[in-house]
């Protein structure tokens, strides 16, 4: 039996309902094969094995029923635009790094087998970059391709007001947009709990008048396979017997939450 599926980017919530009624169909189920990954170089093959999560959050400050103008109020009141900008700036640092409490407390250590991995992965820097348009403050392959796949990260995605584009206008309402990718064996409640502690604090700590509201707007689990397992190596020979080269390992900093849906619920690697 075979399964083709296209509604990853709607997060399969059809395949899930379809699943859930059929169980007995899908079961057992022998293997779970994931071809919706990239290359990183032109020319050696890749078998991907891991995967980060993603925690997706909206961040909402309302201070009164109506926007101002910064003339007659500026000055005078607790601005959401400003308590928003101060609040995603004490997420995270100019080079990235997570600056919430507890954060970064249960990532998997890195092995010296996974380092010798990285190693393996042979793709020249400035080229990746050029072809990427990435500046980095990475000085090596390496460190740039664990920043990318195998730490967390945090990131921000934009801002909405709810005053035209103006610059006079205060606006009242104010939504950040800012989203988490997590790694193993990192757990998406509780870095929503720590992440969201972390924002009350600080709004508390601003003395800031008005309302704030966090809403977590998609959860995705991370994914990692077993590289060694005998599936990994059949298709490893199989590479090497079509492209007569050895594919290399990779992981990915994306997530396909669909992928550690399936290996639960069939119970397949």
């Amino acid at each position: 039996k075979f399964l083709s599926e296209g509604e990853e980017e709607t997060d399969s919530g059809g395949l899930k309902a379809v699943m859930k009624m059929n169980e007995e169909f899908f079961k057992p189920t022998d293997v779970v094969l994931v071809s919706n990954t990239n290359w990183i170089g032109e020319k050696v093959p890749c078998l991907m094995y891991g995967l980060r999560g993603i925690i997706s959050f909206r961040i909402k400050i309302t201070n009164g029923s109506k926007n101002l103008h910064s003339g007659v109020s500026g000055g005078g009141t607790h601005e959401p635009l400003v308590t928003l900008t101060n609040l995603l700036s004490s997420l995270v640092s100019p080079t990235g790094k997570v600056l919430v409490d507890g954060f970064y407390d249960a990532v998997r250590p890195v092995t010296e087998e996974e380092k010798e991995m990285y190693k393996n992965i042979d793709v020249d820097f400035d080229a990746y970059l050029n072809k990427f348009g990435i500046n980095t403050h990475c000085t090596n392959m390496t460190e740039l391709l664990m920043k990318l796949w195998r730490y967390p990260s945090l990131s921000l995605h934009g801002t909405q007001v709810s005053s035209r584009n103006s610059h006079t206008n205060i606006p009242h309402t104010v939504v950040g947009l800012m989203s988490v990718r997590f790694v193993p064996d990192q757990n998406a409640d509780s870095l929503i709990r720590c992440i969201t502690d972390h924002l009350r604090s600080k709004f508390t700590s601003y003395g800031a008048n008005g309302s704030l509201e966090l809403e977590t707007t998609k959860v995705g689990d991370w994914w990692l396979g077993d590289h060694q397992s005998s599936l990994f190596q059949a298709a490893e020979q199989a590479i090497i017997e079509e492209w007569q080269v050895a594919p290399m390992y990779i992981r990915e900093g994306g997530t396909i939450p669909l992928t550690s849906y399936l290996e639960r619920a069939l119970d397949a690697p």
